[in-house]
């Protein structure tokens, strides 16, 4: 009796553990592996480069996100549950400075006092695909 006890209790940590893992790998770059705790720092990892994917789980991100990169942005569950929220952050959500893909997001909360304001933000020099989005509550 007192062993099942044992057992359901190591078994318990182990899902609170991998429930944890599963929370920290929300974003991860599906070329390397590697995983991150924000979008931009996905972008930013010296590792992530040109033709990269990066694949962001269901979660509300709070952080503008500047592509600066071209690199795939793919939310893995689609607008109803991936939101980047720059509520209080001023300026766009998303900036695209480079030949990027923005998909399956909902943009919300974009604002400040400049007239570059907005859910997404594209470089007039930049080629980028912006697909499957829901651009939401943004004021300039």
């Amino acid at each position: 009796m007192a062993r099942s006890w044992m057992v359901a209790v190591v078994l318990s940590a182990v899902i609170a553990y991998a429930a944890v893992c599963a929370d920290a790998a929300l974003v991860s770059n599906s070329t390397t592996g590697m995983t991150f705790g924000s979008i931009q720092a996905a972008i930013d990892d010296v590792t992530t480069l040109a033709g990269h994917t990066i694949l962001i789980g269901p979660d509300t991100y709070f952080e503008t996100v500047m592509l600066s990169k071209a690199v795939t942005l793919d939310s893995i569950a689609g607008p109803g549950t991936t939101i980047i929220d720059a509520t209080g952050l001023g300026g766009p959500v998303v900036s695209i400075s480079a030949g990027a893909t923005l998909n399956g997001f909902t943009l919300t909360g974009a604002g400040g006092t400049t007239t570059n304001v907005g859910g997404v933000l594209i470089d007039t020099t930049t080629v980028a695909t912006v697909s499957n989005n829901v651009i939401v509550d943004n004021h300039p």
